[in-house]
């Protein structure tokens, strides 16, 4: 009962973050229900279902950031539909760093920035040294049979991608560029080319170079 009503409080939390730095909260309400499967979570418009394994008080900082991504969902997926199958990064990689962006919001510059390299850096350069690299922008059909080498690609890869991007551009620039993908395409289906096109718009910079290197 405990740990039910913390994780209404990190759904509130999420969606007033989210709704203040990106964009307003598409919809009029969301749910936050605990089920008992094999996945950490999963979203669905307005509903995101949590692991009952992680309501455990020894597990409350992923508890948080499993709620915290699955909210994202309803900005990226829920809002700004995309291709999940070809393109899953458009919505993985901006829902894993718009995860991070929830515990620096809420929490500081430097909670962020632990978050990122204790769940998202660290696993990748962890995982380079054992198997090499991938790019990011390959469909559902080539990790069909590589979950783990998916996971890590499109999420955490996808995240430190979105990082490096932050600061080659600058926070204000950064965060413009979210906030008007945000807008030109909510209740639309994106590309990456969409997300790209947007990047460079708002920038006012060639960026191909970036985006060919880091997702092809």
């Amino acid at each position: 009962e405990y740990l039910g009503k913390e994780a209404a409080k990190i759904g509130y939390k999420a969606i007033k973050a989210y709704s203040e730095n990106i964009g307003f909260y598409a919809y009029n309400e969301l749910r936050i229900v605990e089920v008992d499967f094999w996945a950490g979570g999963m979203e669905y418009p307005m509903l995101v279902m949590i692991a009952s394994s992680l309501y455990v008080p020894s597990r409350f900082e992923y508890l948080e950031l499993v709620i915290a991504h699955e909210i994202g969902h309803q900005w990226w997926y829920g809002a700004v539909g995309n291709d999940q199958n070809d393109e899953p990064w458009l919505d993985e990689g901006l829902t894993e760093y718009t995860t991070i962006m929830y515990f620096e919001w809420n929490y500081g510059w430097k909670r962020g920035r632990d978050i990122f390299y204790k769940y998202y850096k660290n696993r990748y350069y962890r995982f380079l040294s054992y198997h090499g690299d991938y790019p990011i922008a390959d469909t559902m059909y080539f990790f069909a049979k590589k979950p783990y080498i998916y996971f890590t690609i499109v999420y955490k890869k996808g995240a430190c991608v979105l990082d490096m991007l932050r600061h080659m551009l600058g926070d204000e620039t950064f965060f413009n560029i979210l906030r008007t993908f945000y807008v030109e395409y909510k209740y639309k289906i994106a590309r990456i080319r969409d997300f790209i096109a947007i990047a460079e718009k708002v920038s006012d910079r060639d960026l191909s170079w970036f985006f060919d290197h880091w997702l092809y």
